[in-house]
């Protein structure tokens, strides 16, 4: 790569991913997922998910490791579009709901403070906001208010993240997270994804545990 590219992200993610999975191997699998996550997101609306309808839009690569990686992204981004409706919903603002999150898991901020724009006044009053609420004390901690909001939150994150679990039922869903546990497992393996993260996403788990 000349100096100076930037490597498209597709492409970042093909030479990632033919790094840590054995493509030949894995093929038959991967495609078989490819096939349930279409099912699971093909009639999702768009309607008040921006960053999902922005995915949405772009369109599905051909080969099977970044076709289930395009599809994972358009389910990620659904959540995650969810997620804000439900932190605005709470009242939260951009920064205020990284501290809670730190708060109840107990994770150092510098899991997250570094991937993120604010700086020490912004996280600071941030801080500051949360502990006039009620929702941590003066010491970090997380009181009863506090983890009630936290999980009223996450209550609803899950709630208006269904659609596509509803659109598969349960024995699909059930096999596509048999058929993308080996992968998820090779990706955390092989260091690409550091666990604790910023994104909050877990160290991949056998089967529905």
């Amino acid at each position: 790569m000349e100096a100076g590219r930037t490597l498209p992200r597709i492409d970042g993610v093909d030479r990632t991913l033919r790094l840590v999975l054995d493509l030949d191997a894995d093929r038959a699998g991967l495609t078989e997922a490819v096939g349930l996550l279409a099912v699971a997101m093909g009639d999702i609306t768009p309607a008040g998910r921006p960053l999902f309808a922005a995915n949405a839009a772009v369109e599905r690569p051909s080969e099977a490791h970044l076709a289930l990686w395009h599809l994972a992204t358009l389910l990620r981004e659904h959540r995650g579009d969810g997620h804000v409706v439900a932190l605005t919903d709470a009242g939260l603002d951009g920064c205020e709901p990284h501290l809670l999150r730190l708060a109840v898991s107990g994770l150092p901020a510098s899991s997250i403070a570094p991937f993120r724009g604010w700086d020490d006044d912004d996280w600071n009053a941030a801080a500051d906001r949360l502990r006039a609420r009620g929702w941590t004390d003066a010491d970090g901690a997380v009181p009863p208010d506090g983890r009630a909001a936290h999980d009223a939150v996450e209550a609803a994150t899950d709630r208006l993240a269904t659609g596509p679990v509803r659109a598969l039922g349960e024995d699909r869903t059930a096999r596509l997270i048999d058929l993308l546990d080996g992968p998820a497992r090779r990706i955390g393996d092989a260091g690409v994804v550091p666990y604790p993260n910023a994104m909050g996403v877990p160290r991949p788990q056998v089967g529905l545990e």
